[in-house]
């Protein structure tokens, strides 16, 4: 029980320090009326813009830092 506290409490405090942002364009290339027709000769690349792309991007917790002494400024 006590591991199980201590993981979440790690889980939970790196959580706040990282993100992480998923980008597809899938939906965008279904929609759109010029990728409607595929390639006519085999192995023939389509066009740019009817790639289909999908990624993620990492990003550390470099963000502002935050002053616990209960001071005001």
């Amino acid at each position: 029980m006590c591991r199980f506290l201590f993981l979440s409490l790690l889980a939970a405090t790196l959580a706040g320090c990282a993100g992480a942002e998923y980008k597809d364009n899938a939906a965008a290339v279904a929609s759109d009326p010029r990728c409607m027709d595929k390639p006519a000769t085999p192995g023939q690349e389509p066009a740019p813009w009817c790639k289909q792309e999908a990624g993620t991007s990492w990003s550390s917790g470099n963000g502002a830092k935050v002053d616990f002494s209960g001071k005001s400024d």
